[in-house]
């Protein structure tokens, strides 16, 4: 039998969407080219997913110590990314703000080089690089709000960067920050005990994600946790009511968009709308989405802060 080959993008794909990994990685599919066609139509507004590209550009600058504003609203302009004359000042004013209060937050440790990795099993092989570490942290910043999906990529990242530790491999941190424009949001995550395992269980559904989309989904999967996790330090308040982990999972994949959430829920999301089309995964695959949420999420550390 051939050794599995992979990357640590292959795995943090599968898991934060693998609806959306079955169609681009094996369809090869995808439902976002629409965004990326030119227009000759100028630019005077920024839609959601322009800020947020546009934020995401000034905060990898930022963490890397090289902003220089004058050339980066240029090269952002030249893009097409801000609008023309001085909207584009006004535009880049009110983002490099957001960005700069997240940037703030960072820790005030030089930035180590990415750290390449390979964790060896008997039937797979994992390569990858862990960036973003910072003494004995590696932050995970975002200029935006933190969703589900963020918190699941981190965490599939964190889980290798463990493993790689137990393999031996030095300059790795056991600790992961996640952090966003809300700071009380960020996330903490500690050492993983037994990483190597808990990674294989991870790689173990990627045949079956690669011949199927998996029905799992980053928003109902959060939910989920949120409500069996035991509460942190927390003892529980006097006639409280316990937490329905399925009526919160469900209703987190069926949320309607709203003013304050203009995705909506996993089942606004185009990749399992197709995938999952005339069904609802949470009824008809309900016991292999919690099988799915449980080996997941069960391994996370109790001493996680934030979420």
């Amino acid at each position: 039998t051939t050794r599995q080959e992979l990357t640590l993008n292959d795995l943090a794909d599968l898991w934060t969407n693998p609806s959306k990994y079955f169609c681009k990685r094996v369809l090869r599919l995808s439902l976002d080219a629409e965004r990326d066609e030119v227009t000759d139509e100028e630019l005077f507004a920024l839609d959601v997913l322009t800020q947020g590209l546009v934020k995401s550009r000034m905060l990898g600058t930022g963490l890397a110590g090289r902003r220089d504003p004058v050339r980066e609203r240029r090269r952002l302009e030249a893009e097409g990314l801000l609008p023309p004359g001085e909207l584009a000042s006004s535009w880049y004013s009110m983002l490099s703000e957001g960005v700069g209060e997240v940037l703030a937050r960072v820790p005030a440790v030089t930035p180590s080089a990415p750290v390449l990795i390979a964790i060896d099993h008997a039937e797979w092989r994992l390569t990858g690089r862990i960036d973003g570490i910072r003494g004995n942290v590696r932050v995970v910043a975002r200029a935006g709000n933190i969703r589900p999906e963020h918190r699941i990529r981190a965490w599939v990242q964190h889980v290798a960067m463990c493993a790689a530790r137990e393999a031996g491999i030095e300059g790795l941190p056991d600790t992961t920050l996640l952090m966003g424009k809300d700071e009380k949001k960020d996330l903490s995550i500690g050492a993983v005990p037994n990483a190597t395992a808990v990674l294989a269980g991870l790689i173990g559904e990627l045949a079956g994600g690669r011949c199927a989309p998996l029905p799992f989904f980053p928003q109902a999967g959060w939910a989920w946790f949120e409500a069996v996790r035991p509460a942190r330090g927390k003892k529980p308040r006097k006639g409280a009511v316990p937490k329905d982990p399925v009526a919160l999972a469900k209703a987190a994949y069926a949320k309607q968009p709203s003013d304050w959430d203009s995705l909506g829920g996993d089942g606004e999301d185009a990749y399992v709308s197709l995938c999952f089309r005339g069904s609802d995964p949470m009824v008809s695959r309900w016991r292999e989405f919690e099988r799915l949420a449980s080996l997941l999420f069960t391994p996370w550390p109790q001493s996680a802060a934030g979420a």
